[in-house]
């Protein structure tokens, strides 16, 4: 990656000075530099020469503690020149600059690392790299992908490294992407079992574990007869009343407690697709990524569309039907692979449905109503293992552009916009 001062924005233009130079010893390395070029580019060297008479008159002004190379690079950087940002310098160049003061090539530092460095291994020690040098809207990123990604990162070294405060902070935080607590509480007991000074700390550990959230017979086989648990009376104490909450919920009112309040993080992205803008059909499709609060376009649609019936199953999201370009009242079916970013169609439905309604239950897709011609009450039945359809139960009531839901062995759909 390389920066010069037009891209960055943050320079002034220089001034070459035919004044008295200074030179800077770094490591005993020495250069030649101008004083004023140094100021006017620099808030460290600024500050510095306008602060002291005398390191203002002095020939030689020695730097330690900063890697040379970095400082070098970035004088050269004050003297016009472009600054080349890689893999192996980033870290020695964001030291030097946040020392000199250099905000935008910090920044611009912090985001190189979080395209190009965060991965689930570092991502902890870069979160602390950050915070100590104040990048906290970097830091915040970092946030959002440990978030994203706790499972994997709690079977890392670096986790069982963290401080008591770190753990706290981290288990206690709503946004963590599990599918279940019991994966908390692995994360947690992982961390406590690492060295056995850390069974002092299982109340503070273990408190941020949502316990209500826990299944009962999880609780009764892992928790309660967990030795270095039943070895702390107050805990054990605690799940018991968690116990008899799960007996008698009504008699033991948790709502408001952080040990039954659910974790907020939505597993799975959200895919906006198709549509209309300035009248024409869409096929676009845009993912938010929550753990980096932004939209990215993926794999377009095959066929542009509207009004279409759409249904997620596993990591796989189905459209069937709708409207194209022309109006056209359409039968094609598709399935996007979130894991593979592609999509593929599959068996066309029966009947052509405009605002169609689709739901998955018991791992069959369920296209129900919608309008050609006239509205419609059919119902039509997709079995992703052989790709075909079949006739379902049609509905009382015709309608399109409704809403359904699944609960348990039954799709439920709105009646209050029914057609006659």
């Amino acid at each position: 990656m390389n920066v010069d001062a037009t891209s960055v924005g943050a320079l002034p233009e220089l001034e070459f000075a035919q004044g008295a130079e200074h030179r800077f010893e770094i490591y005993n390395e020495e250069g030649d530099c101008s004083r004023n070029v140094l100021a006017s580019c620099c808030p460290y060297f600024k500050d510095l020469f306008a602060g002291d008479e005398l390191n203002a008159k002095q020939n030689r002004i020695v730097i330690t503690g900063l890697d040379h190379v970095s400082l070098e690079k970035l004088i050269l950087y004050m003297y016009g020149q472009s600054l080349t940002i890689s893999v192996q310098n980033v870290q020695a160049i964001m030291v030097t600059a946040n020392f000199l003061q250099l905000h935008r090539i910090v920044e611009i530092c912090a985001a190189f690392i979080c395209c190009h460095l965060l991965d689930e291994e570092n991502a902890l020690a870069v979160r602390r790299f950050l915070y100590s040098l104040g990048c906290r809207s970097a830091a915040t990123k970092v946030e959002r992908f440990i978030e994203k990604h706790f499972i994997l990162i709690a079977q890392t070294e670096s986790f069982l490294d963290l401080s008591i405060e770190e753990i706290v902070e981290l288990l206690s935080k709503d946004w963590l992407h599990v599918e279940s607590e019991e994966q908390v509480f692995f994360a947690a007991m992982r961390w406590i079992e690492h060295s056995p000074e850390r069974s002092q700390l299982i109340d503070r550990v273990l408190s941020c574990v949502r316990l209500h959230l826990l299944e009962k017979t999880f609780l009764m086989k892992e928790v309660f007869h967990n030795q270095i648990i039943r070895n702390h009376k107050h805990f054990c104490d605690l799940i018991e009343r968690v116990l008899k909450y799960h007996l008698a919920p009504e008699l033991l009112p948790m709502a408001r407690s952080t040990l039954s309040r659910p974790r907020c993080s939505p597993y799975f992205p959200i895919l906006v697709m198709g549509g209309n803008s300035d009248k024409a059909c869409l096929s676009d499709v845009e993912n938010y990524d929550s753990a980096f609060q932004l939209w990215k376009c993926v794999q377009p649609m095959r066929v542009p569309r509207n009004y279409f019936g759409i249904a997620v199953d596993g990591d796989r999201v189905y459209v069937a039907g709708g409207r194209d370009d022309c109006y056209n009242t359409l039968n094609s079916v598709e399935c996007y692979n979130a894991t593979r970013n592609e999509w593929t169609e599959v068996a066309r439905l029966r009947q052509k449905r405009f605002a169609p309604v689709a739901a998955f239950l018991k791992g069959k897709l369920y296209v129900c109503g919608g309008f050609h011609d006239r509205p419609l009450n059919t119902v039509e039945v997709y079995d992703p293992e052989n790709d075909s359809w079949e006739d379902g139960v049609p509905m009382n009531v015709s309608r399109r552009g409704a809403c359904v839901a699944v609960l348990g062995e039954y799709i439920y759909g709105e009646v209050a916009e029914s057609c006659s």
